[in-house]
């Protein structure tokens, strides 16, 4: 009989997550400007704060649904926008 594994495997711990330099311009308004963040691997992060300060656009970056105006979005070190089709990028979130 196979042993199960005690804790997260390596296939199972997600990729660590980069937002480096990332700016987004919407109707004519930076909503980001020079975002840095850092998700390691494995780790659980909170995204807190009032409406309209971003939250949901930096989600919507991390799932490769809004392509940054400026900058790049790395997970598992792969940029998510060099891939090309929508549904390469979602093979890696």
């Amino acid at each position: 009989m196979p042993l199960e594994p005690l804790g997260p495997t390596v296939e199972t711990i997600p990729p660590e997550v980069v937002i480096d330099d990332v700016t987004t311009i919407l109707d004519d308004s930076a909503v980001m400007h020079h975002l840095r963040l850092v998700v390691p691997a494995g780790q659980i992060t909170v995204l807190m704060g009032p409406s309209g300060v971003g939250k949901t656009t930096l989600i919507k970056h991390f799932v490769g649904l809004l392509e940054p105006s400026g900058g790049t979005v790395r997970i598992g070190g792969r940029d998510i926008w060099d891939m090309g089709k929508e549904a390469d990028r979602k093979s890696v979130v």
